[in-house]
């Protein structure tokens, strides 16, 4: 039932019938605090008519590390009140892993200074973590992810986000052909 609201809640929300605010509003954008990605205009749009009505009880917003600003953090946290938190895709905490095997191009500087602008508008992070690195065992994934989990201990909230193989991917055609290779085994 609480499924059907939802959807009947977004139906409404596209045809532009303004509602009360769910009690979270999560923008998923892949990198909401980036001026390319939500400009001007649609900043506007997303706050003009008091669409929210000054009601949000809690506020997520994804982005990048490279992306967020105190300025940045300021103008959002005007907006959406005291419960803002901004999500981002950390995924590993080993910097080599995160830019060169999943090409994120964030460094461990630009996480810790992200959090630090977070935190100093009092506002909160989520740190997303991957279980499971394409390409890599399950032994060394388990251990990456523990690693991370340490490492990022400075997140508010950390999501875990399970690698899942479907049959069609990549990862699973590698894994599938490499995992009893005998060479790849002693190699690691």
């Amino acid at each position: 039932h609480q499924y059907a609201k939802m959807v009947r809640f977004s139906f409404d929300q596209a045809r532009g019938i303004h509602q009360k605010p769910l009690f979270a509003e999560h923008v998923t954008a892949f990198d909401t605090l980036n001026d390319q990605e939500i400009n001007g205009d649609t900043w506007r749009a997303l706050f003009e008519d008091s669409l929210y009505g000054g009601n949000i009880k809690l506020y997520i917003c994804e982005t990048r590390a490279s992306s967020v600003s105190s300025k940045k953090i300021q103008e959002w946290n005007n907006q959406v009140g005291p419960r803002f938190l901004v999500e981002n895709g950390v995924d590993v905490s080993n910097e080599w892993l995160r830019n060169h095997w999943l090409n994120k191009q964030i460094s461990n500087s630009q996480i810790v200074n992200a959090w630090k602008a977070v935190h100093d508008e009092n506002c909160q992070v989520i740190n997303d973590i991957l279980l499971g690195i394409p390409g890599l065992t399950d032994k060394q994934s388990i251990a990456i992810f523990e690693q991370s989990f340490q490492d990022l201990q400075n997140a508010d909230f950390i999501v875990v986000s399970p690698l899942v193989r479907k049959g069609v991917e990549l990862q699973n055609t590698i894994y599938r052909y490499l995992s009893e290779d005998c060479e790849m085994l002693k190699i690691g």
